[in-house]
């Protein structure tokens, strides 16, 4: 993905400011979890705090993107289902305290 600096003219600048973070915070997922296991992340707390924070992040800028540019938050498929996850962990977090490291795997 390019840098907020040299994103497609049609985007807003909010929209490349938020598309960036949705990069940095996706590659921080990507370093975090390699090598690792679903068992792994069970058993680590700072795991599971630090994918769940990457993970937020991600939902409120799509959440952000969608109100500020929705013509390029509509280029995202699984925005949907990204916003939820979001959701869930902010909102939900006893319903899924237990069960979200399968969502993860």
């Amino acid at each position: 993905m390019k840098s907020p600096a040299t994103a497609p003219p049609f985007m807003t600048t909010e929209a490349r400011k938020r598309l960036h973070d949705i990069r940095l915070a996706a590659e921080a997922l990507c370093r975090f979890t390699d090598g690792k296991t679903v068992v792994d992340l069970q058993r680590d707390e700072i795991l599971q705090a630090a994918l769940e924070r990457k993970l937020e992040i991600i939902g409120e800028a799509f959440v952000q993107l969608r109100v500020e540019d929705a013509a390029t938050a509509e280029k995202f498929p699984d925005l949907r289902q990204i916003v939820g996850m979001r959701n869930r962990l902010v909102h939900g977090y006893y319903d899924t305290r237990n069960s979200y490291s399968s969502a993860l795997a």
